[in-house]
């Protein structure tokens, strides 16, 4: 039990992190793997090191230092970003999935000989931003239908309203534009702009 706390403990500061920079890429895989992969963080690795020394060693006391030390390093770290997380259901069925997927593990990891539970730990966190996406591709396929509903309803609203639809395109300038074209059309019609960009 304590195995499985600790490893959910851990994993919630990647969840996190992982799930922010999947949102800001869009949710696109390629996008995502692009950042990533330069996005080299030492924390595992040294706690990779830590177990290795544990395993090879057999002393508790490590063993118990080991879990303390990457307890430690896994907590949120206060860094300012400049697109914070927004929590949409989609945001928390990735955490959810990652959540059990997690429970999961570290159940499996009840099974294994104590002193190999630190260098699978600290493969775990190592591998973590590709294995983050396999509850991902799990949920996949709900995904698509319910981006499939979304865009039925919109079709549908669009076909009773029959809006005007203005697209602005370009390399720069599209923002500035469109709050523009917002003030002038919003004094003679009833518009809608997109938030942001």
């Amino acid at each position: 039990m304590i195995l499985i706390i600790f490893l959910i403990l851990i994993s919630i500061n990647s969840i996190y992190k992982y799930t922010q920079i999947l949102q800001q890429q869009f949710y696109s895989l390629k996008r995502y793997l692009k950042v990533v992969y330069r996005h080299n963080d030492f924390i595992p690795f040294a706690i990779l090191v830590l177990a290795t020394i544990t395993y090879f060693n057999n002393y508790n006391l490590l063993y118990y230092s080991f879990m303390l030390f990457t307890l430690m390093c896994c907590f949120p770290r206060k860094k300012k970003n400049i697109i914070k997380l927004k929590f949409t259901k989609r945001v928390i069925r990735i955490y959810i999935t990652n959540i059990l997927f997690t429970i999961l593990y570290a159940i499996l990891l009840t099974r294994i000989n104590i002193f190999i539970q630190p260098l699978l730990i600290g493969l775990y966190l190592i591998l973590y931003k590709v294995i983050f996406l396999i509850p991902f591709f799990l949920e996949y396929p709900i995904e698509k239908i319910i981006q499939y509903r979304y865009i039925k309803k919109a079709r549908k609203k669009l076909e009773k309203y029959k809006p005007k639809i203005i697209a602005i395109t370009g390399s720069y300038a599209k923002t500035s534009t469109k709050e523009y074209l917002y003030k002038v059309l919003s004094k003679y019609y009833k518009v809608i702009a997109t938030p942001k960009s």
